[in-house]
């Protein structure tokens, strides 16, 4: 399913064009220490990793993958970071949640809002009790900071993988027209504070980069159906899960591969063959991650072990 979000300031919308916020930006960020204040900023510990995010076709239809490496802090979602200057309440920011935008070229993520150029496709977010996050921008207009909504919590559980058949701006992909999107990861604590309005609050907190690197535009060519061969991993699975005994792949045509690794990212099954069964009563309580692998496409199911 396709979700989209509109990001709302609290109050009527930037009239100046975009250099000219950018510049009293500037300009405030001289001026207000002098008397004591901040313009506002991020919360200063990093960031949440953006996931890598990988595209492919599958009929007339694109595929979005995300997944994190090892080098992560987001790796298996466990993103947590302590905030030392929330000094009220729990500190500690959690991973929350994934956006992906479609972008137009060229492309700088500063220019992340402006539908012009950017527009969400896919918002997905953890099943809990968190609704709506809130930042704070300093308004040209007002001379004041306002609040600002970034997410409304859908709270429909994380997913990973995600099926398009339409770009944002046109309608249906057209075969040879090429396709780009971003992904970022965002982090949630309902106690942030904006540094340069106390009295607003700062709940949001995204990551665009891949670990130590940049963010990464991925882009695709749409292909002709008959000339894609990628598998639909929606046909492969793996059962019982919670399991303590003996898993069970639900199929197993085409994959050359299998390898489950425990949430630290070790190898503790590697098959170089299809199994329809895997013993996993000698592993350890927890989870895990399988592999599922068919010449260069992968998959990677969750398994908690019991």
């Amino acid at each position: 399913m396709v979700y989209t979000l509109t990001r709302t300031v609290m109050k009527n919308q930037y009239t100046l064009p975009a250099f000219l916020r950018q510049l009293s930006m500037i300009v405030m960020s001289a001026i207000l220490p002098f008397f004591g204040l901040q313009v506002y900023a991020q919360p200063d510990i990093p960031a949440p990793d953006a996931p890598e995010l990988s595209v492919s076709w599958l009929g007339n239809h694109m595929v979005l993958s995300l997944s994190n490496s090892l080098e992560s802090n987001n790796y298996m979602e466990s993103y947590q970071a302590v905030d030392p200057n929330i000094t009220e309440g729990d500190s500690l920011w959690v991973f929350q949640g994934y956006l992906i935008y479609q972008v137009q070229l060229p492309f700088d993520i500063t220019d992340i809002h402006d539908p012009n150029v950017s527009r969400l496709v896919i918002q997905t977010d953890v099943a809990d009790n968190v609704s709506s996050l809130y930042t704070a921008e300093y308004d040209d207009e007002l001379g004041e900071c306002v609040p600002v909504l970034e997410v409304s919590g859908i709270n429909g559980g994380l997913a990973t993988e995600f099926t398009l058949s339409s770009d944002m701006w046109n309608g249906p992909f057209v075969l040879g027209q090429i396709y780009c999107y971003i992904a970022i990861a965002y982090a949630s604590n309902p106690n942030g504070i904006s540094t340069a309005c106390p009295d607003l609050p700062y709940q949001f907190f995204p990551g665009y980069a891949l670990p130590g690197g940049q963010p990464v535009i991925q882009c695709a060519t749409a292909q002709n159906p008959l000339e894609v061969d990628h598998l639909d991993w929606s046909e492969y699975d793996v059962y019982p899960n919670p399991a303590s005994a003996t898993i069970t792949l639900s199929n197993t045509d085409r994959l050359d591969r299998i390898v489950i690794r425990d949430a630290i990212g070790n190898v503790v099954v590697d098959l170089d063959h299809a199994a329809q069964s895997i013993d996993v009563s000698a592993l350890e309580q927890g989870v895990y991650l399988v592999e599922l692998h068919a010449g260069n496409d992968k998959m990677v199911r969750r398994l908690l072990v019991n």
